[in-house]
This record gives structure tokens, sequence and C-alpha cells, in this order.
């Protein structure tokens, strides 16, 4: 048997957690370019280059992986490691 950890939240609270951590600006229904009342899996990237973070901190959205923002953000103890739901839902 294999058990993990989930994490689920709409797109709205994954917004809120990115745009508190690296600034304004981040909208995950433009960079993941997903349509209305769909579900996102991700896990974290564990090994985030220092170009992607440099590129979240300035606001470069589209040249960076929802995997690596939810990767950073657990390597500095911002979020909890395990898989990522994420609900789109307007």
């Amino acid at each position: 048997m294999i058990t993990k950890t989930v994490h689920s939240m709409s797109d709205g609270e994954f917004e809120g957690y990115v745009n508190e951590h690296y600034g304004p600006g981040f909208n995950f229904v433009a960079v993941v370019e997903c349509s209305n009342d769909t579900q996102h899996v991700f896990n974290p990237e564990s090994d985030v280059d220092a170009e992607s973070v440099l590129d979240m901190h300035e606001g470069n959205w589209y040249s960076v992986r929802v995997d690596e923002i939810l990767g950073d953000m657990v390597n500095n103890g911002h979020l909890p490691d395990g898989e990522y739901l994420i609900n789109v839902s307007w």
C-alpha cells in the first residue's frame, strides 16, 4: 500500500500564496492556460535552478513551471511537501 499526502486548493488560494511570497502578478489560469472546472495535479520540483528562482522573483511567470514554483515554496518552508491538486472554477 502506498500512502501519499495530497494538498487541495483553489487556483485563487494558490495565487494568494504565490503573490504573497514573490509579489503580485501571478495568475494560475493564464500561466497554465487552463479552462474552467478543471483540476491540475503537481508534484513540487525538488531541485529548482537559480535562474528559475530569479524569474519567479522578477515576475517572469511564463518562463517557470508550476512544479518549480511549488518546489521553491516547499524548499523554503512556505508550503508543506506533497502532491498538490489545484482546482479551477469561476
